[in-house]
């Protein structure tokens, strides 16, 4: 990501994962730095939970 105010590439500081309470839902949160401007910038984006169904196995007959 570019810093909006001197357009260096900025370098990712921290990641990880938000929850929030209101909105049952999981964020993927980058907080990104530029070392020329001391600006910082943090994303989160919703995570869509796939959901992985077992093998079922049949019971022995």
């Amino acid at each position: 990501m570019h810093c909006p105010v001197c357009h260096e590439q900025m370098k990712i500081k921290r990641k990880d994962v938000s929850y929030n309470r209101a909105r049952p839902t999981t964020y993927d949160r980058t907080l990104y730095h530029c070392a020329n401007c001391d600006s910082w910038i943090k994303t989160e984006v919703p995570l869509k939970e796939i959901l992985i169904q077992p093998d079922l196995q049949q019971p022995a007959s």
